[in-house]
């Protein structure tokens, strides 16, 4: 459908179509310009900071037992609370409370492992998919705002 102007006069006005060359003129102004790679590149380590402290559910039942779902903070807080409960295990302490919406379960040194695992890994995978994504803005094939979203973070960012 063809693009219309309208030319005001001194009856109010009426609308025309506009010539090819009118129209590409339009268009061109109307178009947004593609974000810059420094945009795209604050937008990833805003991804980034969102993605690596979205946090994460872990199963700290035994192997082959019915799952029994910890909520853990990944966030650098909470990376330093299973770090120092991991230190606790170290020094001979053999459970520990942890508290999450659902009430407080008792952990034992397995389940506080399997947190501490999960924790680590998500925030690992955050970074690597960040610094896939800045590679790839760098490189000219990270182009848009959802592209940087498409990317594979973790799973709750």
């Amino acid at each position: 459908m063809p693009l219309i102007k309208h030319v005001a006069d001194e009856n109010g006005g009426y609308t025309i179509q506009m010539t090819p060359e009118e129209e590409a003129a339009f268009i061109a102004a109307s178009t947004p310009l593609p974000p810059t790679k420094d945009a795209l590149i604050k937008y990833a380590d805003a991804k980034l900071y969102r993605s690596s402290n979205a946090g994460t559910l872990v199963n700290i039942a035994p192997d082959g037992d019915t799952p029994i779902m910890a909520s853990a903070a990944t966030d650098a807080d909470g990376n330093s609370d299973v770090l120092g409960l991991l230190m606790q295990a170290q020094m001979g302490i053999t459970s520990w409370p942890w508290y999450q919406s659902g009430g407080i379960l008792t952990l034992d040194a397995a389940a506080l492992t399997k947190i501490a695992g999960a924790v680590s890994y998500h925030r690992g995978y955050a970074f690597a998919v960040w610094q896939g994504v800045v590679t790839g803005i760098n490189a000219d094939a990270v182009t848009t705002f959802a592209q940087i979203d498409a990317a594979g973070w973790p799973s709750g960012s």
